[in-house]
């Protein structure tokens, strides 16, 4: 009977062990899954303030006065920043923690609202707001690259932080079971010897 308890306990304690290895991992990658959304809307976003830009110089040879599509275009891109900034649940990403990052996010917000604000009338593009979306687009385009690379070290950093949890949880499991064997194992061991003599 004692045998069976001391072999239940070390079976235990080491499955315990390894369910909290993999929750804390699966934790961990599960944000790591996110910092890659995160990233790629990020990126995106340069992406799409290039878009504004070639939009608004078609305007000028179209003989349209409708600029829906660069709406729509400044509306998604806008969108999307907010989401880096506070979160979205249908893009699946939490917003930002990191307060040096999150101001920054603030200043490119500020970029695009001035964007809006030339774009969302209903008359055609003038010759010189198309030069000012040119400018705003040309500042907004390295603050965003600053941005990118702040996400993906963070996004580094945790990893580093998983690696190393990671080890050190390894090196935790295997001394709880050196000493398991030390100390329920080995004697148990020793007794069964002992009594099949």
């Amino acid at each position: 009977m004692k045998n069976k308890k001391g072999y239940l306990i070390a079976l235990i304690t080491i499955i315990g062990l390894v369910i909290i290895n993999q929750s804390i991992v699966q934790y961990f990658l599960y944000n790591k899954t996110e910092d890659s959304k995160t990233i790629n809307i990020a990126g995106r976003q340069r992406m799409l303030s290039q878009r504004i830009n070639q939009l608004s110089y078609r305007s000028i040879n179209s003989d349209s006065n409708n600029n829906k599509e660069i709406v729509y275009t400044i509306s998604k891109w806008k969108a999307a920043h907010l989401a880096l900034m506070d979160g979205n649940i249908e893009l699946k990403i939490s917003g930002t923690e990191n307060k040096k990052l999150y101001k920054k996010l603030s200043s490119t917000l500020s970029i695009i609202n001035k964007l809006d604000l030339i774009i969302t009338n209903d008359k055609k593009l003038t010759n010189i707001e198309i030069l000012q979306i040119n400018s705003l687009v040309d500042e907004f385009l390295p603050a965003m690259e600053s941005i990118v690379n702040d996400f993906k070290k963070e996004s580094e950093t945790k990893l580093t932080t998983i690696i190393n949890i990671e080890i050190v949880f390894a090196l935790v499991t295997l001394l709880v079971i050196f000493i398991e064997f030390q100390l329920i194992i080995k004697p148990l061991l020793k007794n069964n010897i002992q009594v099949k003599r």
